[in-house]
């Protein structure tokens, strides 16, 4: 057993069996009937399996005795000279005082110190007892609170949904994965999942430390966060860093008014609309220098930013015009037009309409204008949220209730019926139904086998939304990427750095964005050739591509329509 590259021996002679001394110390642990322990590499890493809050933490260390009288023969040397982690009994070291404080000396024996070249041997050490230093230990008292999210994984508790993390630091991973953007831009602790996780846990802890909800050193341990949902997928334990986020500024800003950004970028959905109304006046205002510059600087907006060109005339203006062209007795799917595609980007709604009426399919959209209320989340502004749901459950009742699949065409959006709804409303029936029913494009496809034409020869770049990796998975994206014979590469690029509302945001967001971005994103993107497809389902990222990279990227939707007109053409 080796420790400081010295093996484990009697002093001064070679053992005479050490793995009859371990098949002794095996025996002795099961004779503890209460108490279960893993050997851990070395004779001296024993780990009892006793809970954080076990009422007798504080007698193991007695327990752990009888187990090291059995190698008494042998020298009890760890990796760190430690003697089985704090539990060893006098009677099996030598002791020394240095101060008035004693410490323990693991390993010496006749002959050990005065062995040549062996600078650390009889290492002097004070070893925590193995009831110190307990994350929880028998006062862990947090408060009952009242939230808005159930966390269903976490008996419906936020305190133990902040105690998820045991600080494998996979959070603090440089390279590949999407945890955690914050982290790979400033490479600070706090800015980690594994940083915010403990701030928050020490904050519901019930010591009083940390005041709770209304902590300024935990909001802004929070703001760096871009809400990605990448812990939601690559923490090892799941941690879900948006969604106490979220939970946090709810309460936060409880009673006090949030920053201008907020109700600028939190409610856009409303802002869109109200623009909509006189496209050509709002993008006059929103692009003009001196006017735009203004109103960035009121709306706390990054002043590097552009902001979005209203189209003139909205996807839902353009389907109610135009209306279905599907054959008679198609079956018929529910089209959920978002804000972005809606008030900014119709052509990803016209493709996918077009694209699934070539399959088979008569496409109808909400009665209303309806928002999933995405950024609200990012600001904690969940009562609006919940008010916004509860809309749509209204609007769609009878949609939801016939079993009709809705197609989403934002990720971002489908996250929200996936994961915030049934997370907000866990005994809502509909809601349920809801979750289930939703899909986005690339899903309800592949689900139908659909095959579209070949784009053979065509190389493209793609950039998978967070939420949709997190929430959803990309199989269904690559999929139907592989269908269209694309020569095409997935980039392990992480978030894109605007996340929502985040990159818009002015001062350290901002950088914080751009960096996420030029970590992979930028250079892979302005490396490729001009007539290489960009590939971005989500409208963050369509737009972070085009500020840090001066590229268009298109929708999966696009793609398949180009190869729908491409066989027409070729017709």
């Amino acid at each position: 057993m080796g420790g400081l590259g010295r093996p484990a021996r009697e002093p001064g002679r070679l053992p005479s069996g050490p793995s009859g001394a371990l098949r002794q110390i095996r025996v002795r642990l099961r004779s503890v009937r209460s108490l279960r322990a893993g050997m851990r590499a070395h004779p001296d890493r024993l780990g009892s399996a006793h809970g954080k809050r076990d009422p007798e933490v504080p007698v193991v260390p007695g327990r752990s005795h009888r187990p090291c009288a059995v190698p008494r023969r042998l020298a009890v040397r760890g990796a760190r000279g430690r003697a089985v982690e704090g539990g060893v009994p006098p009677e099996d070291v030598r002791t020394r005082d240095r101060g008035g404080v004693p410490r323990v000396q693991v390993g010496l024996g006749p002959g050990v110190a005065d062995e040549p070249r062996q600078g650390r041997s009889g290492k002097v050490v004070r070893p925590h007892r193995m009831d110190e230093n307990l994350r929880l230990g028998t006062d862990y008292r947090p408060p009952e609170v009242k939230v808005h999210f159930s966390y269903p994984e976490d008996h419906g508790s936020f305190a133990h949904a902040t105690n998820r993390c045991v600080g494998v630091g996979k959070c603090r991973h440089m390279g590949g994965g999407t945890m955690c953007p914050s982290f790979m831009a400033t490479r600070e602790e706090e800015h980690a999942t594994r940083g915010r996780a403990r701030i928050l846990f020490e904050m519901m802890s019930g010591k009083g430390e940390i005041e709770l909800w209304k902590s300024d050193e935990v909001r802004r341990a929070l703001d760096l966060c871009l809400s990605c949902k990448g812990c939601k997928k690559d923490c090892p334990v799941g941690v879900d860093m948006a969604t106490y986020k979220a939970e946090f500024l709810s309460h936060y800003y409880r009673g006090k008014p949030r920053p201008r950004v907020a109700y600028a970028m939190g409610m856009i959905g409303r802002w869109a609309s109200l623009g909509s109304r006189a496209p050509g006046l709002a993008n006059f205002l929103l692009q003009t220098p001196g006017i735009s510059g203004a109103l960035k600087r009121m709306a706390g907006i990054a002043p590097e930013r552009a902001a979005p060109t209203f189209a003139h005339r909205t996807f839902r203006d353009w389907y109610g015009r135009r209306g279905s062209r599907a054959q008679p007795g198609s079956p018929h799917v529910l089209l959920w037009p978002d804000t972005f595609v809606n008030f900014f980007h119709p052509g990803v709604g016209k493709a996918t309409v077009e694209v699934l009426e070539r399959a088979g399919y008569r496409v109808t959209l909400p009665k209303r204008a309806l928002c999933c209320g995405r950024p609200l989340y990012d600001y904690g502004m969940l009562d609006t949220a919940e008010r916004w749901l509860h809309k749509i459950l209204r609007t769609l009742r009878n949609d939801i209730r016939n079993g009709v699949t809705m197609i989403a065409m934002e990720p971002s959006c489908l996250a929200v019926f996936r994961d915030e709804l049934p997370n907000l409303m866990p005994d809502d029936e509909d809601a349920k139904r809801l979750s289930r029913q939703s899909v986005l494009l690339s899903e309800f496809l592949e689900g139908r086998r659909w095959e579209p034409p070949q784009l053979a020869g065509r190389k493209a770049v793609v950039q998978s939304h967070c939420h949709h990796k997190a929430v959803m998975g990309f199989e269904s994206d690559q999929t139907m990427l592989e269908r269209l014979g694309l020569d095409f590469e997935v980039l392990d690029s992480g978030c894109c750095g605007l996340a929502g509302s985040f990159g818009f945001e002015a001062g350290e967001k901002y950088d914080v964005s751009m960096k996420a971005g030029e970590r992979v994103l930028f250079p892979k993107v302005r490396e490729s050739s001009p007539d290489t497809l960009i590939v971005a389902d989500g409208f963050s990222c369509r737009t972070q591509i085009e500020h840090g990279a001066g590229r268009r990227a298109v929708h999966l939707a696009e793609v398949v329509h180009m190869a729908l007109r491409a066989e027409a053409v070729g017709r």
